[in-house]
């Protein structure tokens, strides 16, 4: 038996949809809103109903959407070089590790 859930996506815009439900993960079921834009800790869907985004916690949103300092910080990054292979060294990779023992966190391992 498929578990209960309070929406179908066919309730949801399909164009928004379709592609998620044929491609994407069935590892759980999305929540019923199709964010088109966020900002700080607000979203908002694609028929401008604004929500609070209390997802923070989960993986690399738990700062927030397009803090100031951290979009200016990825572009800056950006505008140098964006993502290299591990088949290369860079500029960036020692001196964050490095950082990472002198951290008091350092109990988690950087190595």
């Amino acid at each position: 038996m498929a578990p209960w859930v309070p929406w179908t996506v066919s309730a949801l815009p399909p164009k928004a949809t379709a592609k998620e439900a044929r491609f994407g993960a069935r590892n759980y079921a999305p929540v019923p809103v199709v964010v088109d834009h966020a900002r700080d800790c607000l979203v908002w869907d694609v028929e401008g109903r604004e929500y609070i985004d209390m997802m923070s916690a989960y993986s690399a949103i738990s700062h927030g959407h397009l803090h100031p300092r951290i979009v200016a910080a990825a572009r800056r990054q950006m505008e140098k070089v964006a993502v290299t292979s591990r088949a290369y060294y860079g500029t960036t990779l020692g001196p964050f590790r490095r950082s990472c023992r002198r951290s008091p966190a350092s109990r988690v391992r950087c190595r």
